[in-house]
C-alpha cells in the first residue's frame, strides 16, 4: 500500500464531515482510507479518480504539481484525473495562478455522483430503444441463428425449481417427466404439474408423466393418458424434466439430499437431451 493511506496526518474533509472524523492512528489509517477509496469506486469513480479526491479532501487546496507528488502519479495523468473530477463537479479550480483544485465537500460530492449516476442511467433507458432500431436495421449475416450448446448447474433446489418456473411458457409440443414420489410432490407443490395441465389445455401440449408405482396416490385425479407407471426393478428412479427434446433439467443429487445440497444441470446438447428421449419413450411405451 503507498504512502498516500500510510499518512497519518489529521483528516481535513469537507463541511459537515469534520466532526465525524477524528485523527486515525497508524494503525488503522490505511484501511480506513482504503474502504473509502473502495467505497468511491462503486460510486462510480476511477480509482485514480478516488484517490486524487480522497487527497484533495484530506489536505485541502493544492497544486497539481503537489498532488502528483504526493500520490506517486505522474503529472500529466494527474491533470487529466482533476479535469474528470471537474467535469463530474466534485472538484473545482481556483482562478490564482498557478491554478489550485479543490475538493467537493464529502456529502455534497457523494450526493453529485449519485445524480450523475441517476442521469445516466436515465438517459441510458431512453435511447435503449433507438440503439435497438438501429442494430435490427442492420442485414443479418447469418441466414438462421445456431444454437450453441451449453451446460448450466444448479445448486440449491431453489435455483432450479426456478429454472424449472420458466419451463412452462417455453414449451411448443411436448415435455416429458420422470420422477419419483417425493420428485412428483415437489413439483406439484411448487405448482409446475397445473401450469404444465393448463398449457395443455390452451395450446394442446402434450405432458407425459412418467413415474413410479409409489405416486399412484398423486396421479389418480390425472387423466390416464398422462401417466404411466415405471418398472418396479427402476429404483431409484432419476429425475428429469425433457422439453421438446430441446433442453432439459436433470437432477444429479439423491432425492432424499437437503434442500442446499440438491443439484441439477440444464442443458439443451442435443446429443445428450436425444438419448434422454429414446431412454424416455422406449420405457413409455413399455409402461402401463
Amino acid at each position: 500500500m503507498d504512502s498516500f493511506f500510510k499518512d497519518s496526518s489529521i483528516i481535513k474533509v469537507g463541511e459537515g464531515l469534520q466532526d465525524r472524523l477524528r485523527l486515525l492512528d497508524s494503525s488503522t489509517e490505511a484501511p480506513t482510507l482504503e474502504k473509502i477509496n473502495n467505497e468511491l469506486i462503486n460510486f462510480g469513480l476511477t480509482s485514480r479518480e478516488a484517490k486524487v479526491y480522497i487527497h484533495l479532501a484530506r489536505f485541502g487546496p493544492q497544486k497539481a504539481n503537489k498532488i502528483a507528488e504526493d500520490i506517486h502519479t505522474h503529472r500529466t495523468e494527474t491533470y487529466h484525473t482533476l479535469t474528470s473530477l471537474q467535469n463530474k463537479g466534485i472538484v473545482t479550480a481556483t482562478l490564482e495562478r498557478p491554478i489550485s483544485f479543490v475538493a467537493l465537500p464529502f456529502e455534497k460530492a457523494i450526493e453529485k455522483i449519485i445524480a450523475l449516476e441517476k442521469e445516466r442511467v436515465s438517459l441510458t433507458q431512453k435511447k435503449s430503444p433507438h440503439i435497438f432500431e438501429i442494430w435490427n436495421s442492420i442485414p443479418p449475416n447469418i441466414e438462421k441463428e445456431i444454437p450453441i450448446m451449453q451446460f448450466q448447474i444448479f445448486e440449491g433446489i431453489d435455483q432450479a425449481y426456478g429454472k424449472m418456473n420458466e419451463i412452462p411458457e417455453k414449451i411448443e409440443n411436448e415435455i416429458s417427466i420422470m420422477a419419483s414420489q417425493l420428485n412428483l410432490a415437489r413439483l406439484d407443490q411448487e405448482g409446475i404439474l397445473d401450469k404444465l395441465l393448463e398449457k395443455e389445455k390452451e395450446i394442446g401440449i402434450s405432458v407425459k408423466l412418467l413415474v413410479d408405482l409409489e405416486a399412484e396416490k398423486l396421479t389418480k385425479n390425472m387423466n390416464a393418458r398422462h401417466v404411466r407407471f415405471l418398472p418396479s426393478s427402476i429404483k431409484p428412479a432419476p429425475h428429469f424434466l425433457l422439453v421438446d427434446n430441446k433442453e432439459v433439467i436433470f437432477f444429479t443429487s439423491k432425492e432424499d439430499a437437503p434442500r442446499k445440497q440438491m443439484s441439477a444441470i440444464w442443458t439443451n446438447y442435443e446429443v445428450f437431451n436425444k438419448a434422454l428421449s429414446i431412454m424416455f419413450n422406449k420405457l413409455w411405451n413399455n409402461s402401463k
